[in-house]
């Protein structure tokens, strides 16, 4: 990972901002529990991840 940067909320993790070799992705640690916009949400690893969710951005991507 190149660039990597996380937010917290009274101690706890939030949100967090990654930029990696083909995209840059922003991160929900409680992404699970957002109930709108679901379709732009991803589990970044299925299986192991249960909360987090994560947006993709690849270059020439619109943001919504």
């Amino acid at each position: 990972m190149g660039f990597s940067r996380f937010y917290t909320l009274n101690n706890k993790n939030v949100i967090g901002l990654g930029a990696f070799k083909s995209h840059c992705a922003l991160w929900f640690f409680k992404g699970s529990l957002l109930q709108k916009n679901q379709s732009l949400l991803i589990n970044p690893q299925e299986g192991k991840t249960k909360n987090l969710r994560q947006i993709r951005f690849k270059a020439g991507d619109q943001i919504p």
